[in-house]
């Protein structure tokens, strides 16, 4: 018999109450609930058909029933009364069709057994991934068909306004995003026209709660304001603070009280008018003598940091934002056109459903939205809704926390007074993306009664005294606090963080004593610390070749960086290495120490050592990190393994097998055709692929010239003999696949293409070849979901993996490996949840928060609405409107609140061990926020979990200094040359690129290898343009394969970061238009505004010198000529990828002329030298554009913008 505690005995023996009980992690939730429903079976002889159980995976549904069969059958052996025995025998023989399933599997019980009543067939299936993409489709096609033949003025305006360039997959996506919405709701086209009538209603409820929003928000601001005023007074009167300053900071404060006074009335045009009367008084200037007494950090806090950097540029200007844009009277006056679109968007949202719903019928299929609302629609007959309350005693809800609006909606139809059991825990809360929502665990947690309140209404002491005497209706909550899964060292860390963190405004739960985690489980003391925090810090050591090349660097982006990334972001450079190479590294050293060492295993009370298996590393989301952790920890000798939700797509051997099918549906596409030829199936090389070009009928499509030289071949020795033996093979191979695809399905020609290249074998002996084979195996199982559709065409299954691949569809590569295999594992906080682990590493903390759900033209609210840009069509402008600005602001806050749960569920994950790590671009920097403590406001605009973390205890961590993880080597190869002639032969472009517009670059990435060469493994496979001009220094320095090279910290800005922010405003600048002093000010404010520039380098623009080129005589003609910036490119040269980004080039009538900004700071004497320099680089941009537009570049200019010089070359 199990020792329960107080607690968990109450819930499992409390009667005659709905329950709520908060489970805290590793506190037995499901040991308690599954005691509970035996409890009921055995004691009350309670039918177990009688009872409801819903779960939100099958796994957990699967794992309920076998602890209840488990628990059943002991009873069964134990019991002597031979009644109760034959009725727990009865309820084991009934268990297999009791009702303990996901929602969705109880809403498919009901559809079936009244589908009379939502007329439909009930023989139905449930739809496949594959064939719902391909109904979608089909619907949103025919909805955008009949609007365009239609031709209603509104919905013009919606093309006009929200598609993309030339096209309106950008407002199709958009009606798929309302649509997916609105389905989470349980009635979906009432809620929707609900905010359509909210924008053309005065009196619309929402219209208040829009007010309440703002006012609210500013007020969270204003509350940040007096924090940091109060924490700079108290620095002020500190010896050696900056007494002058009071005087100061006390006027800032009087502004900020104007603006809560504002507040306080309750009307936003009062709020808007005290903002736009704010205004910021000179800091007092402090005496020279005066200033030699104080502290220069004291002083530097609270001018540079409080008083610039967070009162000013932070929280002034956010409060500022909103009405800095336009008036509330304009806000206001924009309403009818927004809820005129948003009507629009709703009839095409309609029309898609209907399409979609006819299509589904027609084939006599439901997809899980259908489900829920036709239980819904079903359960809203009282009669039926009568039966499940009467069939059902007693109702279950494992891991309440996810539920969602609409599945409350179907427990409040089928349930009755005090019958419901609800178990979770809220700070677990992480399935905002499957639209979950914690509030309604939240409403109970704060609306039911404390158990320990309801014992001392009544008097008792125990949950058996209790239960006679609790009457009538009650709700009634229990928190299950007990920990039995962890070491007490890792619950006091995780307790001392969220007391600090976790509220109510962030989190969405106050973390008090009813949250704290108690250690449960009895732990033998731990010879060293339990916890660990890992920072890695990539302060700027720079060599001085970093220094001498800092601005010739300015000028280059690499292709590989990620579009939004800083100094702190996922792919900042050392060298050859970025920050996840190093934190991987850093990992890998980190396991190595561990592996053998003692960890401490409480269920058997023992000490066993460390292996590979009982360690796991989580992270918040995989993104590129997976590849690297592969790599890296294969050159540590470190056994891995990555359980990933996507990078199908990305495998070799899919990538290649679609290209297959490709050249099967249509062997006149280039890219997919040399993709296979270069592979192991065929093994072409590229001098081969380059002769077939050379000796081809120039211009023809790769295949065409490969059945000509075959041709050419018998009156002439052009093509030797294993070479022409390659081509008649391969050309033979293809037919007889390509004759077999005519009459076979799909799932048959991959077997068939498999078989015959021998290619299944081949990836058998690659690295990962179990899981390969997996993956191809995979491919087949989509290939006969597809067939089953009755869509068999060749054509559409490759459109669909396309669009799959190119959309949110990509899915996880297929898993070989067992929970008994020693190795480590590499998987997603997400997956980790209801897991535990010996030892944790977490990794990725130094990664920035993703708030992309608080942009884009759509952004919606359940409770507060749907937020439209609001875009003047006929001058090309958008802006962002009134609702945009509060969802931006509430979504921010309810982001960060599940990032928050996220980090909970990581940090309680561990059973011995716990490590964090964290990489930053500088961790003495970065620890002036940490050492701000964390107050609401420091907590809202933390970049990562590594600043909450730190925010709470800054003293705790250990600094790494990367340099002592790397192997600086020489090169030991010399750089190759580049092959003028090869680059020459394959930029040729087919005709079937001109005519779907494919880059170069897409030839280039299908036409390298598919495997690395063995013997050029330690050559980069992609180098940057600006690693290519270094060659022509006289000055060479030595190459280094893995140089530790650290950026340099943004404030202040290098030559180098100058460069780029000039780059920047260059990149976004309109040459046709004619620009003031103040118009092209605002210009680059707007940039600012917009978060494209920062401020450290706003600051940095020279305005006048941008202003100086476009008036030039170089400026004026780009003005007047077709022009093009920002054209990125790939090319390859000798197995590398060559990459870069063409700042601006011209098309005339005589040809192209290419044209570079730098902004070198040199004599003007040696300009002429300097460009020379850059001769390698724009011959390389040269044939770059040469090759994607087959057109001459006639003219190359390097334009030097601290002269204002443009120098040919």
């Amino acid at each position: 018999m199990p020792s329960w505690t107080r607690e968990q005995e109450a819930a499992i023996y409390l009667r005659n109450a709905d329950m709520l009980v908060s489970a805290a992690a590793g506190s037995g939730k499901t040991a308690v609930l599954v005691e509970r429903i035996i409890q009921i079976v055995v004691q009350q002889r309670v039918p177990i058909q009688n009872i409801l159980v819903v779960t939100y995976t099958n796994a957990a549904a699967g794992e309920m029933r076998e602890r209840i069969e488990i628990a059943v059958s002991k009873a069964i052996e134990a019991e002597d009364d031979q009644d109760l025995k034959a009725f727990l025998i009865d309820q084991l023989r009934v268990l297999n069709r009791a009702s303990i399933k996901t929602f969705h599997a109880f809403c498919m019980d009901i559809i079936r057994s009244h589908f009379q009543k939502i007329n439909i067939d009930p023989s139905f299936r449930m739809l496949n991934e594959t064939e719902r993409t391909i109904l979608i489709e089909e619907a949103i096609d025919s909805a955008f068909e009949k609007a365009y033949e239609a031709g209603e003025e509104r919905f013009i305006y919606l093309v006009e306004a929200y598609s993309g360039n030339r096209e309106d997959q950008k407002l199709r996506e958009m009606i798929k995003q309302i649509y997916r919405f609105v389905m989470s709701q349980p009635y979906p086209m009432q809620w929707l026209e609900n905010q359509v009538k909210a924008y053309r209603q005065e009196d619309h409820p929402l219209r208040k709660t829009w007010d309440e929003l703002l006012l609210e928000q500013a007020r969270t601001k204003v509350e940040g304001a007096f924090e940091l005023i109060e924490e700079g007074l108290e620095i002020c009167e500190l010896p050696g603070g900056p007494l002058p300053y009071k005087e100061t900071l006390l006027s800032d404060y009087n502004q900020f009280k104007n603006v809560d006074e504002a507040i306080a009335s309750g009307h936003v045009k009062q709020l808007e008018t005290a903002v736009l009367n704010f205004s910021f008084v000179r800091l007092k200037s402090i005496k020279k003598d005066e200033k030699e007494l104080m502290d220069e950090v004291l002083v530097d806090t609270v001018k540079t940091q409080i008083r610039d950097k967070l009162l000013k540029k932070s929280i002034y200007e956010s409060l500022m934002a909103p009405f800095k844009e336009k008036s509330m009277d304009r806000y206001f006056e924009e309403f009818e056109r927004l809820g005129m679109a948003l009507g629009m968007m709703k009839a095409l949202v309609e029309a898609f459903d209907k399409t979609f719903m006819d299509l589904k019928n027609s084939k006599n299929v439901l997809d899980f939205n259908d489900l829920e609302h036709y239980a819904i629609q079903i359960l809203e007959d009282d009669i039926i809704a009568g039966t499940y309350q009467n069939q059902f005693q007693y109702l279950f809800v494992d891991e309440y926390q996810d539920a969602s609006s609409i599945q409350e909606t179907i427990l409040t139809r089928i349930k009755s007074p005090n019958n419901l059991f609800m178990v979770g825990d809220v700070k677990q809360s992480i399935y905002k993306f499957r639209l979950a929502e914690p509030a309604l665990f939240l409403e109970k947690f704060k609306t039911y009664d404390q158990y320990d309140q309801i014992l001392r209404q009544f008097e008792v002491e125990t949950v058996h005294d209790l239960n006679p005497k609790l009457i009538g209706t009650h709700q009634i909550r229990i928190d299950l606090k007990k920990n039995f899964r962890t070491r007490t060292e890792i619950l006091e860390a995780v307790n001392s963080l969220f007391s600090n963190m976790m509220s109510e405004r962030l989190g969405e739960i106050t973390y008090d004593d009813s949250a704290h985690l108690v250690g449960g489980t009895a732990f033998e003391a731990v010879g060293g610390p339990a916890v660990e925090i890992k920072v890695i810090s990539k302060k700027a050591m720079r060599s001085e070749w970093d220094r001498a090349t800092d601005d010739i660097e300015a000028n280059e982006v690499d292709l590989d960086a990620d579009a939004d990334s800083d100094s702190d972001a996922d792919v900042m450079s050392l060298g050859h290495l970025k920050t996840d190479e190093i934190e991987a590294r850093t990992i890998a050293r980190q396991i190595k120490s561990i592996i053998g060492k003692p960890i401490f295993f409480p269920k058997t009370q023992s000490w066993k050592p460390c292996t590979y298996k009982d360690i796991v590393i989580l992270i918040r989301s995989f993104r590129s990190w997976q590849e690297t952790f592969d790599s890296v920890f294969a050159e540590e000798g470190v056994p891995f393994y990555a359980e990933s939700n996507s990078g199908y797509f990305d495998t070799l051997e899919i990538r290649l097998m679609i290209d297959y099918l490709k050249i099967l549906d249509n062997p006149y596409q280039d890219i997919s055709l040399m993709a296979v030829l270069r592979s192991p199936m065929y093994r072409f090389t590229i001098d081969e692929l380059i002769h077939i070009r050379q000796q081809g009928t120039a211009g023809a499509y790769f295949y065409d010239q490969l059945g000509s030289i075959l041709v050419q071949a018998e009156d002439a020795e052009i093509l030797n003999g294993d070479l022409k033996q390659k081509v008649e093979f391969f050309l033979n191979q293809l037919e007889a696949i390509r004759r077999f695809a005519t009459y076979h399905p799909i799932d048959d020609v991959i077997l068939k293409i498999l078989q015959d290249t021998q290619f299944l074998n081949y990836v058998s002996v690659m690295p990962g070849g179990v899981s390969r084979q997996a993956n191809l195996k995979l491919l087949i199982e989509r290939a006969t979901q597809f067939k089953n559709s009755k869509i068999v065409s060749l054509t559409l299954f490759v459109q669909f993996y396309e669009q799959l691949s190119k959309t949110s569809g990509d899915m996880g590569v297929a898993s070989s490996i067992g929970e008994a295999d020693d190795v480590v594992r590499l998987m997603s906080i997400h997956k980790s949840k209801g897991l535990e682990f010996p030892v944790v590493m977490v990794a990725g903390l130094g990664r920035k928060f993703n708030l992309m759900d608080t942009h884009g033209d759509l952004i919606m609210h359940k409770h507060i609405g749907i937020g439209l840009s609001y875009v003047d069509v006929p001058i090309r402008a958008k802006s962002t409107s009134l609702v945009q600005w509060l969802l931006k602001e509430q979504l921010k806050i309810e982001t960060l609140s599940e990032e928050m749960r996220v980090l909970y569920v990581a940090l309680t994950r561990p059973v011995d061990r716990l490590y964090l790590f964290a990489t930053v671009a500088d961790a003495e920097k970065r620890s002036v926020k940490w050492q701000r403590g964390c107050s609401y406001y420091n907590l809202l605009t933390a970049g990562g979990f590594i600043d909450w973390i730190l925010s709470v205890a800054p003293q705790k961590c250990e600094i790494i200094d990367p340099t002592t993880l790397i192997a600086i080597e020489q090169e030991a190869t010399q750089t190759n040359q580049m092959s003028i002639e090869k680059w020459a032969i394959l930029k040729q472009q087919s005709k079937d690129q001109v005519q779907a517009e494919i880059g170069l670059s897409e030839v280039y990435k299908h036409l390298n290898a598919p495997l690395p060469v063995p013997e050029r493994i330690y050559e980069p496979q992609k180098i940057a343009v600006s690693d290519l001009k270094q060659k022509d220094f006289a000055f060479k320095a030595p190459a280094l394969t893995q140089t530790p090279r650290f950026l340099i910290e943004k404030i202040p800005l290098t030559p180098a970061e100058k460069g780029t922010a000039m780059h920047k405003v260059l990149e976004k600048i309109d040459f046709t238009q004619t620009y003031t002093d103040k118009s092209l000010l605002d210009f680059v404010k707007q940039l600012v505004e917009s978060r494209f520039l920062t401020d450290q380098e706003f600051e940095a623009i020279e305005i006048s010198k941008i202003d100086q080129f476009l008036n030039s005589e170089l400026g004026i003609r780009i003005k007047n000529e077709r022009h093009y910036k920002e054209t990125p490119f790939v090319i390859k040269v000798n197995e590398q990828l060559i990459q870069g980004i063409i700042d601006l080039y011209l098309e005339t009538d005589k040809g192209l002329v290419l044209i570079d900004y730098k902004t070198d700071f040199v004599r003007e004497s040696e300009l002429q030298n300097v460009a020379n320099r850059y001769r390698i680089q724009l011959d390389a941009y040269e044939m770059a554009l040469e090759s994607i537009l087959n057109k001459p570049v006639v003219e190359k200019v390097i334009v030097f913008l601290n002269h204002n010089k443009a120098i040919g070359i």
